[in-house]
């Protein structure tokens, strides 16, 4: 009789640092043409909200987002499909379970590298976690 073969795991830990980078890089210079910020909610607890609509191509307030989401607030993204009319898409909450999903899926797709971990991802990967954390997969590559 065959026995089956050990089950391995392995526990990453992202720092809130890597996880500000990743998403302010995945809301600024990622494919920003299909998202834009609409609302930041402070964290419980205290802390800073930067509230402000961003316009599209202008990131505007973006800089602030990944910080108050790897810090225990959220941020509103609105999502435009590229074949409806702009103002038209639907609204995710990035928050920390968003993160938390965005992140098992990276490692369940194998998509955890040493420059991910490091917080010196690029653009499209830090698009691609911006993306698997609100939609739960990648949509737009």
């Amino acid at each position: 009789m065959k026995t089956a073969a050990p089950l391995f795991t392995a526990v990453i830990a992202v720092s809130p640092e890597t996880i500000a980078f990743l998403l302010t890089t995945g809301l600024e210079s990622g494919f920003s043409w299909w998202q834009k910020v609409k609302n930041f909610k402070a964290p419980k607890g205290g802390g800073t909200a930067y509230m402000g609509i961003g316009d599209k191509g202008k990131a505007a307030k973006a800089e602030y987002a990944g910080e108050v989401v790897a810090s225990g607030g959220s941020v509103v993204v609105i999502a435009d499909d590229p074949e409806e009319a702009e103002g038209t898409g639907k609204a995710y909450l990035l928050d920390v379970a968003a993160v938390r999903r965005g992140l098992d899926l990276t490692v369940k797709e194998g998509r955890i590298t040493p420059e991910f971990l490091d917080g010196s991802a690029d653009a499209g990967e830090a698009d691609c976690f911006l993306q698997r954390c609100l939609f739960g997969e990648v949509v737009y590559a």
